[in-house]
């Protein structure tokens, strides 16, 4: 992750490239350390990923969602204006956050509102670095606000479907692979605020 940062810090030529490396190497690892994805899990994985590339297609019609924006080259192949690994943003934090949110309570709405926020967070920092990324060009200085609500709603959305799916992921490196996608956010975002 650190490696990451400083490529797109310093080699902006390489950052296409390296944001779909990283992204790669996240999903590698989680499917690695996956003891055994049932039919259940998988379609699951594939939910969160066509969701999140189909809320984007609607949202890039639309500046209701996530106000006037565009996808820049930064993850690489597009249908249509919008790149096929989008669906990365929603999967990685909702599958990653999705394996230790279950341990929480027993109430799948309280499951649900958790894992919300822990998909809510890094798509904070992640707003203010898409642009620097190529990933996402907004066309206000600022994220607005109905984005933030609509990546809280989605999260809820799919981790309270995950827990009515009865999914029981087991992952030992789903955390770890988390903190990292929340510390690469964080730290490009610290990064760019002490370079500016």
């Amino acid at each position: 992750a650190l490696c990451t940062v400083l490529v797109n810090v310093a080699f902006p030529d390489y950052l296409s490239w390296c944001n779909q490396a990283f992204f790669m190497m996240l999903i590698i690892t989680f499917g690695l350390f996956s003891r055994t994805l049932s039919p259940m899990e998988i379609r699951f994985i594939i939910m969160s990923f066509v969701i999140g590339v189909g809320l984007f297609m609607v949202a890039i019609k639309t500046d209701k969602l996530f106000g006037e924006f565009s996808f820049g080259e930064g993850l690489g192949i597009k249908a249509g204006e919008v790149p096929i690994l989008s669906g990365l943003l929603w999967l990685i934090p909702a599958v990653f956050s999705f394996h230790f949110t279950q341990r929480f309570s027993h109430n799948s709405y309280l499951r649900a509102l958790i894992g919300a926020v822990f998909v809510t967070v890094p798509a904070l920092f992640f707003s203010y670095n898409a642009p620097f990324m190529d990933i996402i060009h907004l066309g206000e200085l600022q994220p607005p606000l109905t984005g933030f609500l609509v990546w809280f709603v989605g999260g809820f959305l799919l981790h309270f479907a995950g827990h009515q799916m009865q999914i029981r992921m087991e992952n030992p490196m789903a955390l770890t692979l988390y903190l990292i996608w929340l510390g690469f956010n964080i730290a490009l975002f610290s990064i760019r605020l002490i370079v500016r």
